[in-house]
């Protein structure tokens, strides 16, 4: 009888949880998974050094018209708003997209830039991190290097 007993209370608890609980299916329009954020990309992920380095600078899944700034960090965490240096300014489109070109010669010139790897981050218009993407500047060789080709 016990066994009965507990096997009637058991089947109600798990009607009781379907009924409740199920009922709670989401809908087939709805989407279950989570929405991918905003995305950033270089298009020219490695920068051969010189007078010239300019690189191309893309991003997708931003909120169209919002404001957004581009910040170069150094390895040991120092960030620069480059938006001096780029054209056009970056300025997310009806789809949430945009592209730019950074001009970064004068990083270059000021041995800002030596050579490795560094992050560009896009931040909002109050310089808060939405996103970040890798460069890679591939070093110069040593000018004996150069003399003895």
């Amino acid at each position: 009888m016990k066994k009965g007993m507990r096997s009637l209370i058991l089947i109600i608890l798990v009607i009781a949880f379907i009924c409740f609980e199920g009922l709670n299916f989401p809908k087939v329009d709805q989407s279950v998974a989570a929405e991918p954020g905003p995305v950033v990309a270089v298009g020219t992920p490695l920068v051969k050094r010189g007078d010239f380095a300019a690189i191309v600078i893309m991003g997708t899944g931003f909120q169209p018209g919002q404001e957004i700034r581009i910040l170069f960090t150094t390895p040991d965490g120092q960030q620069a708003d480059i938006g001096y240096a780029l054209k056009p300014e970056p300025k997310p489109d009806k789809t949430g997209s945009w592209f730019t070109t950074w001009d970064a010669s004068s990083f270059v010139k000021e041995k800002l830039v030596t050579g490795g790897a560094y992050k560009l981050c896009v931040a909002d218009g109050d310089y808060r991190i939405i996103t970040h993407t890798p460069v890679f500047f591939q070093p110069e060789k040593d000018k004996e290097d150069k003399n003895k080709k």
